[in-house]
């Protein structure tokens, strides 16, 4: 059985999401997917090689959204000298495409692009 609360959701914006077209929030919801399946496979992809989950998953996050300081081994003291090569070229992957925006260089790695 399903329960409806009676409770209205308050925001400071009442009117935003009224005032989004259905095609803005079909993006907005896109780009949320595509940055959230980028981390997790990234994610997995560390985990999978000798860094925990825990690690790899602040590694991620990190790289992505310039985030700031990574919980487990890389701590703020420690560089990513310690990572295996091939996590740092997932890391380093990562960190273009947190700052250029996953569209951009999501477009460049499709070869329909470059047959122009």
């Amino acid at each position: 059985m399903i329960h409806r609360s009676r409770h209205k959701l308050h925001t400071p914006y009442p009117d935003l999401l009224k005032s989004l077209s259905h095609d803005v929030m079909k993006s907005i919801l896109g780009y949320f997917i595509l940055y959230l399946c980028l981390a997790f496979f990234a994610m997995l992809i560390l985990s999978d090689l000798v860094i925990d989950m825990i690690t790899s998953f602040g590694a991620v996050v990190t790289t992505l959204s310039n985030a700031g300081p990574v919980p487990g081994i890389f701590h703020p003291e420690t560089t990513f000298r310690e990572a295996p090569m091939i996590a740092k070229w997932i890391l380093s992957f990562c960190m273009p495409v947190g700052r250029l925006e996953i569209y951009t260089v999501m477009v460049l790695l499709v070869p329909k692009f470059w047959k122009k």
